[in-house]
């Protein structure tokens, strides 16, 4: 079993709530990233990429998750 999928396993309890609201402010979105515990939520990493993703979703507006990750990152 590779490293990625033994950690796949494990719980997500931890995480931070993204916004995004363009200046019209007509088009936002709210994203929950989560991740193993408080220290890597509060990362200026993870903040980064919760913002970018948040703006993505605003942006791209994807149905799903899946088609989420197929989009192009804009980062």
């Amino acid at each position: 079993m590779t490293r990625a999928a033994e950690k796949s396993e494990r719980d997500t309890t931890a995480g931070y709530v993204f916004s995004y609201v363009h200046f019209n402010g007509k088009v936002g979105s709210l994203v929950k990233l989560a991740c193993e515990t408080d220290f890597v939520a509060k990362t200026e990493i993870s903040r980064k990429l919760g913002r970018e993703i948040a703006m993505q979703v605003a942006s791209m507006k994807p149905k799903t998750i899946q088609v989420l990750l197929k989009q192009d990152y804009p980062g």
